[in-house]
């Protein structure tokens, strides 16, 4: 659904930001951006004019990744700034991000080694939505361990767990009232004879029918779901791609761990 309609009005700024993500022929990963801020009259600086269409800004920031999310480079740039010969001393300082992880603490990392006089205001807002990026371009590039839990659950409106979105799509997880969920976790195989498994009840759940659907699943799971799920291998990444799923591959090994899960709506 668009915004409604503006009142009359006359534009004087633009400010853009553009993302793309690849996957290189190395097997590596990237997100590159470029922010550009231009002005629709002659815009008077204390180091000169611009004039109108001629950008204030232009910056550029590449991060080179591994499936880890771990940075193993950073590339910047700035080809227009207020302050020639002043702001872009700071864009070496950017190789910092090499090493850092883009997973919890990365962001208090960011600020830490580039907030304030340490960093380009500009250079700096980009990263963390690089970080984001980063995690759509991975995307569909390999298969996710369906014992673990969604990445994107729980991170905004739509995806609560007890929600509707999460009840209709991700039911396994869903903690709406009138679900019932089964967790049964298998070890190393007991001895003949002895209790096997398990069995945890959450609210709502009607111990006959789940007791009866691990029961009746446990062969199944032990000689199936515990086979490693093989890489998925995609052809290199259309520029944008769109969804915030990460996960990491999970072998299950003899004497391993798995679970069964049975949802009851």
């Amino acid at each position: 659904m668009p915004l409604s309609s503006p009142a009359p009005r006359q534009q004087l700024h633009s400010h853009r930001i553009t993302i793309e993500g690849f996957k290189r022929d190395d097997g590596l990963f990237e997100v590159e951006g470029c922010l550009e801020d231009t002005k629709t009259y002659t815009f008077k600086l204390r180091t000169g004019e611009r004039k109108a269409g001629d950008p204030v800004h232009r910056m550029w920031l590449r991060l080179t990744y591994d499936l880890t999310l771990t940075i193993v480079d950073a590339d910047a740039a700035s080809d227009a700034h207020p302050y020639p010969g002043h702001c872009g001393s700071v864009v070496p300082d950017y190789k910092k991000l090499i090493g850092m992880t883009m997973r919890p603490g990365f962001s208090e990392r960011v600020r830490t080694t580039f907030g304030g006089t340490l960093g380009c205001t500009h250079l700096t807002d980009m990263i963390g939505m690089l970080a984001t990026t980063a995690f759509q371009n991975l995307a569909g590039q390999f298969t996710p361990d369906p014992t673990r839990k969604p990445f994107q659950l729980d991170r905004c409106h739509a995806l609560a767990s007890d929600g509707d979105v999460v009840a209709l799509h991700y039911p396994k997880w869903s903690t709406q009232a009138g679900n019932a969920r089964l967790s049964a976790s298998f070890g190393t195989p007991p001895a003949a004879n002895a209790p096997g498994g398990q069995v945890n009840f959450s609210k709502g759940a009607s111990a006959v029918l789940v007791l009866g659907l691990a029961i009746a699943g446990a062969t199944e799971v032990v000689s199936g779901w515990f086979a490693p799920a093989p890489a998925e291998r995609r052809e290199p990444l259309a520029p944008g791609g769109i969804s915030h799923q990460v996960y990491e591959d999970a072998v299950v090994t003899a004497g391993g761990h798995g679970h069964l899960h049975a949802v009851a709506v």
